[in-house]
């Protein structure tokens, strides 16, 4: 058995289950603004498995920093309120894949 194919398998079925929430949104580029986004996430109760932080993406301005995250939820309903928890924030809020 190809341990990858079961890997790839198992991501799938994560996110189909909402178990695994993948969203974009954006930062100010300053110190600090990466773990006030990161606290909210916590704070609803989901875990992060991967940050992706970036700065000289196009559909940026300047100041701005795109994240995107890949968090565990425990579900559909979760991952809904852990979406809902950062857009409240005031982050205007991606869902991808």
């Amino acid at each position: 058995v190809d341990p990858r194919l079961l890997a790839a398998i198992a991501r799938r079925h994560e996110a189909e289950v909402g178990r695994t929430l993948v969203l974009a949104t954006r930062v100010p580029d300053r110190p600090g603004a990466l773990a006030n986004l990161l606290a909210i996430v916590g704070a609803a109760g989901a875990n992060v498995l991967d940050v992706e932080h970036t700065r000289d993406r196009p559909d940026l301005r300047l100041g701005q920093t795109g994240v995107r995250l890949t968090l565990e939820t425990r579900g559909q309903e979760h991952a809904q309120q852990v979406g809902a928890a950062i857009g409240e924030a005031g982050y205007e809020v991606r869902v991808e894949g």
